[in-house]
């Protein structure tokens, strides 16, 4: 369980305090319930967070781009090691 302007801070572009302001604005739903304070804690793998009433979900790199995040960072341990001419 993290905090909501956590959650939302790291999957868009908002800052904590764009997002405070979000809440205060009525703006951020979390499984269809108004969000009234920003310091709730919820879980982001089984809630689903609103603004403006569309969700607030990464799942491709485009999604990712289109909240700009231009980079995911993925554990060493997941992938075989490559060389640099197989990287590209």
């Amino acid at each position: 369980m993290e905090r909501i302007d956590k959650i939302i801070g790291n999957q868009t572009e908002y800052s904590r305090k764009d997002i405070k302001k979000l809440i205060l604005q009525k703006r951020v739903r979390v499984n269809g319930e108004l969000i009234l304070k920003s310091d709730i804690k919820i879980n982001s793998q089984t809630d689903i967070i609103y603004i403006d009433g569309k969700e607030v979900v990464i799942r491709s790199p485009k999604d990712a781009f289109n909240y700009k995040i231009g980079m995911i960072h993925q554990h060493f341990k997941l992938v075989d090691v490559f060389t640099a001419a197989e990287n590209i």
